[in-house]
């Protein structure tokens, strides 16, 4: 009973296993039909609209035309459209020109007359500009215009087939798609390889079954088979009829396909070897494993626990080893924190006495000279060395992702006039002059600000730094001016506001416990920040002639 039963869950379990497998292999064969060439037919008729325009208003075309005008329109279709391996235009009197992909090249072929001599040639083209090269050799002509499906575009206005391209001995099976020009003066083709999609289709796995697509008209795109593809293509597509081939049985599943416009039909090939017997063997052995199972499963319990045991001892020795080496690398960061204080207090005693002995220099010297000037540079290169000496030690505010914004009263004009003055020297040795653009003078009106200035003139120096460095002859120039707040600008609270507004924004978003509500009173105090009269948006720009940073830096 128990065997029974078991076997008849085997079989539920492997048939609808066999119904998913199937059903996958549909789902990515169709997925595979639907985006391989997804808007074939849309590029065609625009190509086919671009190529009329051209033409409308010829009542005759000649084929120089279609060189100097369609064919440059022809080759940016040719070299933009992904996957396109022709693009042809062809007259209705016989006149043609087409770019086709070759084996290792690319090259057209064309007809330049359409009377009794009428000629196809082939000759190589130059990759970037679709311009012939080399000499033209003859090739076989076809009657296209006399085609079947070249009537059908002028019937239909569009048509699409699969079927040989114009190449030649070299040509290949293509999905074509053809559109006629709406002013009957001729046809325009698009042509993918079949063998991109051949090659997707080849790549899946059939778990042993056979795939065969074919056209509608029997023309068979045969998929690695071993057997006789003619015998698989059944009179009606339908799923459920069973093939036997050889001394095997194969179960059917047939739909229809759309490729590029192209309606295929394809039959999937599932084996069918005794799935009854298989199932009851597999139950039976199933009932054997399980018969074991039960007879030494205790041991294999105190295996598992023995096991256990020695995972456990493991983990607890992998945890020891990592907290000693945590406890050493907090030693080694202590030690650091500590030399990094120790090297602190002597780089601020050396810049201290430096500062001292600039000052001392600037009393023996005559005010407004050129060595006061370069005196009182130095000492404001001091004052920066010992802001960035700050900024760097701070570990605590490193450590923690937050280096907090100091706000003083500072002018913004004297700050670029400092920037400018301290690159200047260094600028002069290249031959470079860096000048300072005050743009419409809104800086002067607005120069005493409120802010970090030591943070604002490390960013302005490192950008004049950059154009230093990456510009050989020509200017820097450094752009500034005072805009009102726009709707647009970011206004960005202090992260230790001293006012009054500040200070309540920020109990009242501490007691906020909703985040939407926390974010529209924020938004709130943003707008009353920038509606303030005294509050400005500066913008700075750094203007140079050199060639750029490398993208890699």
């Amino acid at each position: 009973m128990i065997w029974c039963i078991a076997t008849k869950n085997i079989r539920n379990n492997v048939d609808s296993l066999t119904e998913d497998i199937r059903s996958g292999l549909v789902s990515e064969i169709e997925n595979i039909g639907r985006f391989i060439y997804p808007k074939t037919n849309s590029s065609t008729i625009s190509l086919a609209g671009v190529v009329d325009s051209f033409i409308t208003n010829n009542n005759n075309i000649h084929f120089t035309e279609i060189q100097t005008q369609i064919a440059p329109v022809l080759f940016h279709a040719y070299s933009t459209i992904p996957e396109v391996s022709q693009v042809s235009y062809i007259s209705t009197d016989g006149l043609l020109f087409s770019y086709i992909t070759g084996i290792n090249t690319s090259f057209a072929v064309f007809a330049n007359s359409s009377g009794g001599d009428y000629t196809w040639y082939t000759q190589t083209i130059d990759q970037k500009t679709g311009l012939l090269n080399g000499d033209a050799t003859r090739s076989q002509p076809l009657d296209v215009t006399n085609t079947d499906w070249f009537h059908a575009a002028q019937r239909d206005h569009i048509t699409s087939f699969v079927g040989t391209g114009l190449g030649g001995e070299d040509n290949e099976r293509l999905f074509q798609t053809v559109v006629s020009l709406d002013s009957k003066k001729g046809v325009v083709s698009l042509g993918f390889p079949v063998k991109s999609f051949t090659s997707d289709l080849n790549r899946l796995n059939l778990r042993g079954g056979e795939l065969y697509m074919w056209t509608k008209d029997g023309t068979v795109l045969v998929y690695e088979s071993s057997l006789n593809a003619s015998s698989f293509i059944p009179r009606d597509c339908s799923f459920g009829w069973v093939k036997e081939t050889k001394g095997s049985k194969f179960e059917a599943y047939c739909s229809v396909l759309e490729v590029s416009g192209v309606p295929l039909t394809y039959t999937l090939m599932s084996p069918n070897k005794g799935i009854g017997t298989s199932i009851s063997n597999a139950a039976m052995y199933m009932l054997i494993f399980m018969a074991i199972y039960a007879c030494f499963w205790p041991l294999g319990f105190v295996v598992c626990m023995v096991r256990a045991a020695r995972r456990e001892m493991d983990l607890r020795s992998s945890l020891i080893n990592q907290m000693e080496a945590t406890q050493q690398a907090e030693r080694k960061s202590m030690n650091k924190s500590q030399a990094f204080a120790q090297a602190s207090h002597d780089i601020r005693g050396s810049l201290a006495g430096i500062t001292g002995l600039i000052d001392l220099c600037r009393q023996e010297v005559k005010p407004g000279s050129d060595v006061d000037a370069s005196l009182q540079q130095m000492n404001v290169c001091t004052k920066d060395l010992v802001g960035l000496l700050n900024s760097v030690l701070d570990m605590s505010k490193i450590e923690s992702g937050k280096m907090l914004l100091e706000e003083e009263e500072f002018n913004l004009a004297k700050l670029l006039e400092d920037v400018v003055d301290f690159f200047h020297p260094m600028a002069m040795k290249k031959k470079v002059d860096v000048v300072l653009d005050l743009h419409d003078g809104s800086i002067l009106k607005s120069s005493n600000v409120r802010g970090d200035s030591g943070k604002l003139k490390q960013i302005l120096n490192n950008l004049v730094s950059n154009a230093v460095k990456f510009t050989v002859d020509g200017h820097i120039s450094i752009r500034a001016w005072a805009q009102k707040p726009g709707p647009k600008s970011s206004v960005v609270l202090a992260s230790e506001p001293k006012g009054s507004v500040s200070m309540f924004s920020k109990l009242m978003l501490c007691m906020s416990k909703d985040q939407s509500s926390s974010s529209a009173y924020e938004n709130e105090i943003s707008n009353s920040i920038r509606n303030n009269a005294n509050t400005m948006e500066f913008v700075f720009e750094v203007d140079d002639t050199g060639k750029g940073i490398p993208v890699e830096m």
